[in-house]
């Protein structure tokens, strides 16, 4: 079943925020990872926080594209944050070793 991804952005004082409702999986990983490219490419600077609150479902795709903004945040500089883990999507983290790896709030 294709999911539906929505992002709305935002700042947070210097921060960006990426808020995300939906399913974050092969179809619509792309969206997020476009959605950083261009705070990447932009003028922006500041964290990128991925508010992931209405995050019902992450599959290997969509933790692809949270490691790809994790590694591009460190190499530019810049803080990555996720915030918002419902007890699934923490699961999720804590069993693929992603909770080690990121800076969750």
């Amino acid at each position: 079943m294709a999911g539906n991804l929505t992002i709305r952005r935002a700042k947070e004082e210097s921060n960006n925020v990426l808020f995300l409702e939906g399913r974050l999986e092969t179809t619509t990983s792309v969206k997020l990872q476009s959605e950083a490219e261009s705070l990447f490419s932009s003028e922006s600077e500041g964290d990128i926080i991925l508010d992931i609150s209405d995050v019902s479902y992450i599959s290997s795709a969509g933790l692809r594209v949270i490691l790809a903004i994790e590694k591009k945040c460190r190499a530019q500089g810049r803080r990555h944050h996720i915030r918002g883990t419902s007890e699934t999507i923490r699961e999720i983290f804590d069993m693929t070793g992603f909770s080690g790896m990121l800076n969750l709030i």
